[in-house]
């Protein structure tokens, strides 16, 4: 809402809104005047971008006033590299677009945020205070990575803070499922159900 309050010897008979965006196309709207107040007020539907405006009256302008835009930090992908140990015999493979992963102890993982901007800082917060700090991709100006061996299962919060420390609403949760290297079980298969001995 933008309201024009005006003196009781000033009142205009009407008055206009005009907004001006960035690339200088105007727009004119008529405000409505309240009641038995001095004041005229319009109503600006949708904010999409940085704008100029000001209040017209009686073949006159004020002065210009500005509105400017920000996007909170957020996460829009989330892919992940996982490197197996040798002893596995698997092939490096990549995840994508995933908030939940699974691999055995000792898997190496490269966690790739694609975010909506690039940011100040970032990182991943365990519960039981494990940190993972996040690190520009030279490949884009708004991929970040994080890397980690896994040794238990454990569930993190990305939380971002951008150059203006304004800090990422609703931090998302990835998990991390994690199977141990357990010794092999040796599993008779023949014979299999002999009632009696037999050679």
């Amino acid at each position: 809402m933008v309201l024009a309050k005006f003196g009781a010897q000033q009142l205009p008979t009407d008055a206009q809104l005009v907004m001006a965006d960035e690339q200088g196309e105007t727009k004119t709207q008529a405000m409505n005047k309240s009641l038995g107040d001095p004041v005229f007020g319009a109503r600006i539907g949708s904010v999409k971008g940085p704008l100029t405006y000001w209040i017209r009256c009686n073949g006159e302008d004020t002065e210009p006033f500005q509105v400017t835009v920000f996007e909170f930090p957020k996460l829009v992908r989330a892919d992940a590299q996982l490197e197996f140990p040798q002893y596995t015999q698997k092939e490096s493979k990549l995840v994508q677009d995933v908030r939940r992963i699974s691999g055995v102890s000792g898997t190496r993982v490269t966690w790739i945020f694609t975010l909506n901007k690039p940011i100040e800082s970032g990182r991943l917060i365990a519960k039981d205070g494990q940190q993972v700090s996040l690190l520009p991709s030279s490949d884009d100006p708004n991929q970040y990575l994080a890397e980690m061996t896994l040794q238990r299962s454990q569930r993190f919060q990305l939380e971002l803070v951008d150059a203006d420390e304004r800090e990422n609403r609703s931090p998302p949760t990835l998990s991390v499922q994690v199977t141990g290297n357990e010794p092999p079980e040796i599993k008779q298969l023949s014979p299999a159900a002999d009632v009696e001995v037999s050679p």
